[in-house]
């Protein structure tokens, strides 16, 4: 079927197309059919989704934490959780019963050693890529940190590697 319309909005120059990707990757109604090709799947308190969010995010490299991390009563931890820091972070909230969301880069599938912290109402699991993708890799950390700056009220960059992803 011909299109009457199409060279009427064919982008002809760099401008136009930077313009067409910006609104189809940044626009809100199509955020998680862009990024992931589906809704995210949760585990645990959605609730959390509403509380004042710290992100934490930490470039791989530095492996423990030092000193305490920053949080505000009522304040919930967002992070994917894939650096070693960031996994100390995780440890530190799971013993201190701190909120925590975790934008996992797998699937929900196999998630079983936070149970008691899911069924307490403490924790979130968010996985956007199915049930039971591959193991992480660069582009799914990366939906995981952008994830992360796009729903935090504020954030923390606990390690930043100059050559790293976050730099």
């Amino acid at each position: 079927m011909w299109h009457r319309r199409f060279y009427e909005v064919r982008a002809y120059d760099d401008a136009a197309r930077t313009n067409i990707r910006r609104y189809i990757r940044d626009n809100p109604l199509n955020f998680d059919a862009v990024m992931q090709g589906s809704e995210p799947k949760y585990l645990g308190n959605k609730a959390l989704l509403q509380m004042p969010k710290v992100g934490f995010l930490a470039s791989r490299g530095q492996a423990s934490l030092h000193g305490t991390l920053p949080l505000k009563p009522g304040e919930a931890i967002i992070s994917g959780f894939l650096s070693p820091m960031e996994r100390a972070v995780f440890r530190a909230g799971l013993k201190y019963k701190r909120p925590m969301i975790w934008v996992l880069p797998t699937g929900l599938d196999g998630i079983t050693a936070c149970r008691d912290a899911i069924e307490e109402g403490r924790l979130l699991v968010i996985a956007p890529f199915g049930e039971t993708p591959d193991t992480p890799n660069v582009r799914r950390a990366v939906w995981c940190n952008q994830y992360v700056l796009a729903h935090c009220h504020r954030a923390v960059v606990g390690h930043l590697n100059p050559d790293g992803m976050l730099a």
